[in-house]
């Protein structure tokens, strides 16, 4: 039986999601982590699979994949659109 696979990897780019505080009753919310929805992070740790630090938070906080926009972005394009 083989373990859930990520779907992110270290040194992905990804977005919090802006509409994170909607979800923030989950007990995995918690209030400083509001402050960084919609910002575009970078990936820096994996956690039991499905769990992830962030630079964005000097790795502070565990994120969850549902925590993130469902779209990975490289610099590049992220760049591109500003």
């Amino acid at each position: 039986m083989e373990g859930i696979k990520n779907k992110f990897e270290i040194g992905d780019i990804v977005t919090i999601r802006k509409d994170l505080e909607k979800t923030s009753k989950l007990p995995t919310v918690v209030t400083e982590m509001l402050y960084y929805a919609g910002n575009t992070a970078t990936i820096m740790g994996i956690i039991h699979d499905t769990e992830y630090n962030l630079d964005i938070d000097d790795m502070e906080w565990t994120w969850a994949d549902w925590m993130f926009e469902s779209k990975k972005k490289t610099w590049k394009q992220i760049l591109e659109t500003q």
